[in-house]
């Protein structure tokens, strides 16, 4: 009983230490793979790839490796409106649309055509900016019995002695401080248009109507 009981512990301790000798050369074997694989990594994409050490390496393998979850109850869990990377999204459904109707020649045989359906492909347009100008006129009105003169007041303007209106002056701030257009690149702009404003005109009109805007 002894002796089969010895020789029981000897052969567990000769699978344990075949196991650990398994165990050390599979580390050894992994070791030199990886060190292959960062070498093959620097040929092939520079000196940026040092940067990745051996556990981003080991963390890359194992996301790889990890087998997806089995369970419906999971996977219907995952959410599917996720966008894909270079996937082709609708046009949204608030810009207007300019529809075009295009009909196919009629029937050489003279029956009645019927509608039975339709093909429809949305292309994304851009109409220019465009500039119109608020012409306020007033007119002078003489009275022919007692000869009085009359007048309509002068218009208020966003700001005095600048011929712009509130919607341009709210374009050229949102341009400078949103888009971050200088005014300059603004003026060449607006001169591609055929309207010839200076930079520093521009810069002093919405300068001074910052002055009137309410801090938040």
């Amino acid at each position: 009983m002894v002796r089969e009981m010895a020789e029981a512990v000897e052969l567990e301790r000769d699978a344990l230490r075949l196991a650990n000798d398994t165990l050390k050369t599979q580390s050894l074997t992994i070791a030199k793979l990886e060190h292959r694989l960062a070498r093959l990594l620097r040929v092939q994409f520079g000196r940026s790839s040092k940067q990745m050490d051996i556990a981003q390496l080991r963390l890359i393998f194992e996301e790889v490796d990890t087998p997806a979850p089995a369970n419906d109850d999971d996977a219907a869990a995952k959410p599917k409106g996720i966008r894909k990377a270079g996937s082709r999204q609708p046009i949204p459904a608030h810009i207007p649309r300019q529809t075009t109707e295009h009909h196919p020649v009629p029937c050489g045989c003279g029956g009645t055509d019927t509608v039975i359906g339709e093909d429809a492909t949305e292309v994304l347009d851009y109409v220019p900016a465009r500039f119109r100008v608020l012409r306020h006129v007033r007119p002078r009105i003489a009275c022919r019995h007692c000869e009085q003169i009359r007048q309509a007041p002068a218009i208020d303007l966003p700001l005095p002695k600048v011929m712009a209106s509130s919607a341009l002056l709210a374009h050229l701030i949102v341009s400078r401080f949103v888009d971050h257009q200088p005014w300059y690149r603004q003026s060449a702009i607006l001169r591609r248009q055929g309207v010839d404003v200076d930079r520093d005109v521009m810069g002093s009109g919405p300068q001074a109507g910052l002055a009137h805007v309410p801090r938040l």
